[in-house]
């Protein structure tokens, strides 16, 4: 099931780049941007320790949906890093 986003990120994602995420994951060797440990590429969401898509300056601040602002993070590492910018 898809996540179901807010009209404004909806319009962020509209306005930017369609992003492959496994391209992004491979771009960054399945490395954690946040934490630097290296990511299990055979585990799945919700599993605290697979790949997601970090927005490096979050949309909520400015920051685009495109492939120079977005890294590869643990779910955990990037959950936390939410927590922590506010």
């Amino acid at each position: 099931m898809a996540p179901k986003y807010s009209p404004r990120r909806r319009a962020i994602y509209k306005k930017g780049e369609n992003i492959n995420r496994v391209e992004v994951y491979e771009r960054d060797n399945w490395k954690c941007q946040i934490c630097g440990f290296m990511i299990d590429s055979s585990l799945r969401f919700p599993n605290p320790l697979a790949a997601t898509l970090d927005h490096i300056v979050p949309l909520a601040l400015g920051g685009t949906h495109t492939y120079e602002n977005v890294g590869t993070a643990h779910a955990f590492c990037n959950f936390q890093k939410g927590c922590n910018s506010g």
